[in-house]
């Protein structure tokens, strides 16, 4: 009796390939008999579709006499497709082998074999003698199984990260199906940050104070291609003069940049509000005078650079007059601001 398989064609995923089946030896009328050496199973293979085939595993009964065996036997006929060249494995022994016993037969195709097909003859010399054949399979084998990996990655607001095959600019998680060093599947799992600057600013007057503390700053003019003001590098920025002005905040290796605010409330040598203030002398080397014309309950002073530099800062109380040491500044023109109550003024001074 011959079986002759369906041509296989083999996935290219497998790295090897095994044909594989059960085999079990025995006689119907005596429990002593069995196949003996005229008696065999042989496996015939074919690469080609069925064109050609060679022998190439033979299993026979005993060698002296009869022998017989289950499906749980343990001897294992084993070979690979090449060469081809018939390879015959045959118990010593008759009688019941459940070592010497062939119940376990594979042949093995490399990932270079494409398709197969076999075909398996049994042959019995006597019409009492059975094999029995099970569990006919091709197994595709893959040594190179695929390994996992997950990476944590930060971005900036505004920067890409290649991930799940695509330029990414959002937070999330994305998988990558890549080759190892093995050339094996490596599954690598991106969970994507994306930080972001605090970007907010507060104003108040012709002042601009960013809301994030402890981060660095650069104040820029938007009304000059957003360029940078020397010196103005603190959380807060006092304007000189009107305009429109943003922040370029860094921090935790992020940079963003702040909306632009206009500022349109500056006028210098504004003496309306105070009309009877009197600021000598101008210039001056050490200290200025501060005559405000009336007591007032509260009276700030802000002394800036003309880049907008905060330099010097006072709050006064109850008071009509006052002193301003400019001694310790070096030679150059500031701006004097003198805010009280719903008065303001801005005084160019010079230092020498």
């Amino acid at each position: 009796m011959t079986l002759e398989f369906d041509n296989v064609n083999i996935p290219s995923t497998y790295d090897s390939t095994t044909v594989h089946f059960r085999l079990a030896a025995m006689n119907l009328n005596s429990s002593s008999g069995g196949p003996d050496n005229l008696d065999y199973i042989l496996v015939e293979i074919s690469t080609d579709g069925g064109l050609t085939y060679y022998d190439r595993l033979r299993i026979r009964g005993a060698t002296i006499n009869n022998s017989f065996w289950a499906y749980s036997a343990t001897g294992v006929a084993e070979v690979s497709y090449l060469p081809q060249t018939e390879v015959v494995f045959q118990p010593t022994n008759s009688g019941l082998q459940t070592t010497n016993g062939y119940s376990t037969i594979n042949i093995n195709f490399p990932a270079s074999v494409a398709q197969l097909r076999v075909r398996i003859t049994a042959r019995s010399s006597s019409s009492s003698d059975h094999w029995l054949i099970d569990n006919v399979m091709v197994l595709g084998h893959n040594a190179c199984p695929p390994t996992d990996s997950t990476v944590m990655v930060n971005i900036c607001k505004g920067q890409s990260y290649f991930a799940g095959g695509a330029n990414q600019t959002s937070g999330g998680t994305y998988q990558d199906t890549l080759s190892n060093i093995s050339g094996c599947d490596s599954i690598v799992t991106t969970i994507l940050t994306v930080d972001t600057v605090d970007r907010r600013v507060t104003l108040n007057g012709a002042t601009l104070t960013a809301n994030l503390a402890l981060a660095t700053y650069q104040w820029i003019d938007c009304d000059a291609g957003n360029s940078p003001i020397a010196g103005a590098t603190g959380q807060s920025y006092t304007a000189t003069a009107n305009g429109s002005y943003a922040v370029v905040i860094t921090a935790g290796g992020c940079t963003d940049t702040s909306d632009c605010f206009t500022i349109n409330n500056i006028g210098i040598q504004d003496y309306q509000a105070f009309e009877d203030l009197q600021v000598y002398p101008n210039p001056a080397n050490e200290l200025v005078n501060i005559n405000f014309g009336k007591t007032y309950e509260q009276v700030i002073l802000n002394l800036f650079s003309l880049k907008g530099q905060l330099i010097k800062q006072y709050e006064l109380k109850n008071i009509n007059t006052s002193g301003l040491w400019v001694g310790d500044l070096p030679a150059g023109m500031y701006l004097l601001r003198i805010l009280a109550e719903d008065k303001s003024s801005v005084v160019k001074l010079e230092v020498r």
